[in-house]
């Protein structure tokens, strides 16, 4: 089975680098994936619906942290993942998507600041 997902989206969160206890870095993030709506022939809107995942870098994939934020566009190479989590007092399913990225296709072009 092959499980290779390409992600293009804003991101959600400021990025966050943490090193595990076996020493290995991770960078997590939120990122919003939008599937835009359109109008049917017998004229009913269907709304645009956002999708919000959980990316991680793995490895030399942190390095690129610094240079990505809040708001920006950026597209993901990687495998998906999810898992659903049940409230036990309210019956709620709630569902995750996780993604790993194996490869940083495109980030924002560095900000040119005069000193």
């Amino acid at each position: 089975m092959i499980n290779i997902t390409i992600l293009g989206g804003y991101i959600g969160t400021e990025p966050e680098v943490t090193t595990l206890e076996a020493g290995q870095k991770v960078c997590r993030f939120r990122l919003c994936t939008t599937e835009r709506g359109y109008l049917t022939r017998n004229g009913l809107q269907i709304p645009d619906r956002n999708t919000w995942h959980c990316v991680n870098l793995w490895g030399n994939l942190t390095n690129y942290a610094p240079n990505i934020h809040k708001g920006q566009f950026i597209v993901l190479r990687g495998t998906y993942h999810t898992r659903q989590v049940t409230n036990q007092q309210t019956g709620e399913v709630r569902t995750f998507y996780n993604f790993d990225a194996d490869e940083v296709m495109w980030t924002p072009p560095k900000e040119d600041k005069e000193v």
